[in-house]
């Protein structure tokens, strides 16, 4: 049996404006890095995705506790190895439900479960496509102006 290793790190800030009362729309930006280790052997070179997007997120104003709609889209570049060999773009969207716990009127937590899509073409050779998909959990911290 195999032992796999993975190491990853994803940075997605995101900048918004409430367009009404409890819908926030605005952008969204994505760095994301992984390696592979296969038992012994060395670390793969890093996969590096970058991306840029719209989102939406709607609040249900339920007091201190917001659970909360979101719905993204956005394009992705995604390369693999140190000399960027192989590389892909695309378009990603995505959806999630969770909650907001605001701890003060313009600080709060939020955690959500969401699906995210990614559609994406070799830069170089149109016939080599990859499809990905990814459920996870996301815990981040809100601060509104």
């Amino acid at each position: 049996m195999q032992e796999v290793k993975t190491s990853a790190f994803e940075f997605s800030p995101e900048v918004g404006y409430f367009a009404m009362d409890n819908l926030a729309v605005g952008l969204d930006f994505t760095y994301a890095s992984e390696k592979v280790k296969v038992d012994d052997n060395d670390w793969s070179d890093p996969t590096t995705t970058l991306g840029m997007g719209i989102f939406g997120k709607y609040y249900f104003d339920a007091g201190i506790v917001k659970p909360f709609g979101r719905a993204n889209l956005g394009f992705l570049h995604v390369a693999t190895s140190k000399d960027d060999e192989d590389k892909y773009n695309g378009i990603g969207l995505g959806v999630a439900a969770g909650a907001a716990f605001f701890a003060t009127e313009s600080i709060a937590f939020e955690a959500s479960l969401g699906y995210e899509f990614a559609n994406l073409k070799n830069a170089d050779n149109d016939n080599f496509k990859n499809k990905v998909g990814v459920f996870g959990i996301n815990i981040g911290i809100t601060v509104v102006f």
